[in-house]
């Protein structure tokens, strides 16, 4: 009989991971070619353990790797998300309206993968064609629409915290800002020689 660890759900990490060759990992946006994109792995994240999945524990519980993930993804999205609204002073000058999940939420940055509430912020907070959502470092995930990524305001801002983070290696995630559109992580904000375009998954 398998150690019930309780719940699974996503995790995210950087790139770098040290934990990635025991663990089930994926790319946060399959297709996108930026091999510095954080990782999405799986974790028992309420157990005292706090295991994460690995090939072992997948031949235990007998599932597949995707069967694992679609089951963490829908743990997710059972939990509520806790979030607000500000306008934030820009390091860079300037000022931005943002949705935030910090602390308060113990999955502030995999909201990025709640399809639902990413759906919810681009249609019916911001009204907005896609959304930018920026992961820097573990508990602070910022989104805004994509307008506010093009004109290299959010971009700044996660460039800066990422940069300025303090964070141990483990919990500093990401200077990219991720672009989605109904709900769905789809490709990157990309700033090269001034100019700001769109990086998409293929």
């Amino acid at each position: 009989m398998a150690l019930d660890l309780g719940p699974l759900y996503p995790l995210i990490k950087p790139a770098a991971w040290p934990g990635m060759d025991k663990s089930i990992t994926r790319p946060l946006v399959p297709g996108l070619k930026l091999p510095t994109q954080p990782l999405v792995t799986y974790c028992y994240s309420t157990s005292p353990f706090r295991a994460f999945l690995g090939n072992e524990r997948l031949k235990v519980i007998g599932k597949t790797a995707d069967q694992a993930a679609a089951e963490a993804i829908e743990n997710l999205h059972k939990s509520q998300p806790q979030w607000s609204v500000n306008e934030i002073n820009l390091p860079q000058g300037g000022k931005l309206e943002v949705a935030s999940c910090a602390e308060e939420d113990p999955f502030s940055i995999e909201r990025i993968l709640h399809s639902a509430f990413m759906r919810h912020l681009q249609v019916k907070q911001f009204e907005a064609k896609a959304l930018a959502v920026a992961i820097p470092e573990r508990s602070f995930m910022f989104a805004a629409p994509i307008e506010g990524a093009l004109d290299g305001r959010l971009l700044g801002l996660a460039r800066y915290l990422y940069n300025s983070s303090s964070a141990g290696p483990d919990d500093r995630i990401s200077p990219d800002v991720f672009v989605l559109m109904d709900g769905q992580l789809c490709g990157r904000v990309v700033k090269e020689d001034e100019k700001i375009t769109l990086d998409l998954a293929v």
